[in-house]
């Protein structure tokens, strides 16, 4: 009996309980879909936005758990793609049933109790609660490409408004609430702050599979090489590349980083690459201009992807034991990094780190971000990874260059 009652926490798995917790997750995922295949209508958005939010107000708490799983899985199941090129595909299914699990556990507490005043504060705070370190789970990333603010002021009016029209007993008082809706608009900028020079945003489509092997990496140097000289040629004074788009260990390789230096002098560059260290291995960014060259380390490292987010004494056994012993990689900056060029300070972020929020300390006018989505290839993740640059290009007025690699390069403004 006991068993039952605390079974009966993660809900009712009977099939209506299970199709209405299915139906909730599709409308709670939607836009990330509509997103990966290109749909812009800020107008159907705000609509899913709002009906997702209140469907998820009232939905009911034995419908938690499989709500939450199916949620985890339809905004994250691409994490277990990465596990292919590690020779641990037998993993994918046990990976994705964890997301989900984690995902279940989440939403089926925070709709245990059925007030919406109670859901809407919790959903709020969703975003603040990080399993392992992943903080892509952001509720209000739904709103980035609608109509309304995603700040957590608008999330929050969003929330009230629909809260209180669950609320009240009276139908003509119901539409009262809604009257807050116009003041979560968002407010987007009259003119959307540009570099004042020309850049050249690389984009690239290298399978994982490859990028690696000795013959292909000889091609890749040769065509970013080509591409630097074709940006020269037009005039560009910055070319930006995605993560380890030099896919070697850049500053062991001396003939690389001086031809890299050479044509700086014509044309800053910035690009992706590895560097060794001291028996370690760090995932960095390369500045060159004028000759010179400036090294800025990964500060935010995947979970479970460069590092295992688990006490030491756990983490060299499941290297070992999943990974041949390989090692984590490492992080040397403590702070975000700026590169300067012609006066004008770019902020430093390499994929992940892009969307975590310590990396916009300071509300920077423009950061530069490479990325390698081909771990994740073919997958919404690119999508997500978009939809969350807008959302802290929004918050914090910061306009992005993107370069990627297997997904669209751009800017993403405000």
């Amino acid at each position: 009996m006991k068993f039952r009652s605390i079974l009966a926490i993660f809900g009712d798995f009977r099939p209506k309980s299970l199709g209405i917790a299915l139906f909730g997750a599709i409308l709670f995922s939607l836009f990330i879909y509509l997103h990966h295949f290109g749909i812009t209508s800020p107008l159907l958005y705000s609509l899913l936005a709002l009906l997702a939010l209140a469907f998820y107000l009232k939905l009911p708490r034995e419908s938690g758990f499989a709500f939450g799983f199916w949620v985890g899985i339809a905004w994250f199941y691409w994490m277990a793609l990465s596990f292919r090129y590690y020779e641990l595909t037998y993993l994918i299914p046990f990976i994705l049933l964890g997301i989900g699990g984690v995902y279940g556990v989440l939403f089926s507490l925070a709709l245990y109790l059925k007030n919406p005043l109670v859901r809407a504060l919790l959903l709020w705070l969703l975003s603040h609660v990080q399993p392992f370190g992943f903080d892509w789970m952001v509720p209000e990333v739904m709103l980035v490409p609608s109509l309304l603010g995603s700040s957590k002021l608008s999330f929050g009016l969003i929330l009230l408004s629909l809260s209180l029209f669950w609320l009240l007993p009276q139908r003509w008082l119901k539409p009262l609430p809604l009257l807050l809706l116009p003041f979560a608009l968002y407010s987007k900028p009259l003119s959307p702050s540009l570099p004042p020079f020309e850049v050249e945003i690389i984009e690239t489509h290298i399978p994982q599979e490859i990028r690696w092997e000795r013959e292909a990496r000889a091609r890749i140097i040769e065509e970013n090489l080509k591409r630097i000289d074709a940006a020269i040629l037009e005039g560009k004074a910055l070319i930006l590349f995605p993560e380890t788009a030099f896919p070697l260990l850049l500053n062991k390789e001396d003939w690389v980083l001086e031809h890299l230096a050479q044509k700086s002098q014509e044309i800053a560059i910035i690009t992706g690459a590895l560097r060794a260290e001291e028996g370690e291995i760090y995932n960095s960014t390369y500045f060159f201009h004028q000759g010179r060259i400036e090294v800025a380390d990964k500060i935010v490292l995947v979970p479970f992807g460069e590092k295992i987010p688990l006490p030491d004494f756990l983490v060299k056994p499941l290297n070992r034991l999943f990974f041949g012993g390989a090692q984590d990689y490492r992080a040397s900056a403590s702070k975000p990094v700026d590169f300067e060029l012609h006066g004008v300070k770019l902020r430093n972020a390499i994929c992940y780190e892009a969307t975590s929020a310590i990396l916009y300390e300071g509300s920077p006018q423009f950061m530069v971000v490479g990325s390698n989505n081909a771990w994740f290839y073919p997958s919404i993740e690119p999508a997500l990874q978009r939809l969350l640059l807008g959302y802290y290009a929004r918050e914090h007025r910061t306009t992005i260059l993107h370069a990627a690699n297997r997904s669209p390069s751009g800017i993403i403004a405000p």
